[in-house]
């Protein structure tokens, strides 16, 4: 996966996926596309602080849950049913310090719901973020009918366990 790298930021990235995690039957393009802009807007919104990566399998539902939390900036509690929208920025002032075009959870709410998933948002301004995509362990909503096996630990460990990413 590719990630944008926190050039002036000291953060840290936490991974907390379980070995034991079930087989995913699902399009490994679009989940991986939702990792990367989940984890890429925690690392665009959070200065300093953590940025935690975690999966669990939650048999009540038969899904797999995918959470990033971070330590940023948090969104405003009026601005949490805007942050889907195509091309929707929080802040779109000229003079806003954050690139993009507000694309990126829109891309991760709409593949979610191809992947017949939901992802939900809590969020404390000030105090950081936390995103929580549920995704079917069968891909039932994989809408071109092709399934990957695909162990979503393989996914997670991209990364070491644990690394601090220190700006230059």
């Amino acid at each position: 996966m590719l990630y944008d790298y926190p050039f002036g930021k000291e953060i840290t990235i936490e991974w907390d996926c379980p070995e034991d995690l079930p087989q995913l039957f699902t399009d490994r393009d679009k989940l991986k596309h939702i990792l990367q802009n989940l984890i890429n807007n925690a690392l665009k919104f959070t200065e300093e602080g953590s940025i935690t990566v975690t999966a669990r399998y939650v048999a009540e539902i038969d899904q797999v849950e995918l959470t990033v939390t971070d330590t940023g900036v948090g969104i405003p509690p009026a601005d949490l049913p805007l942050i889907f929208d195509r091309f929707r920025q929080i802040d779109s002032t000229r003079t806003r310090s954050h690139g993009g075009v507000g694309l990126g959870l829109h891309i991760v709410k709409t593949f979610t719901d191809l992947l017949n998933g939901q992802i939900l948002v809590t969020s404390k301004p000030g105090r950081g973020s936390s995103l929580l995509d549920h995704i079917a362990l069968c891909g039932r909503g994989n809408r071109r009918g092709k399934h990957f096996r695909r162990p979503l630990v393989g996914l997670c460990s991209r990364l070491p366990a644990s690394f601090i990413a220190r700006g230059q």
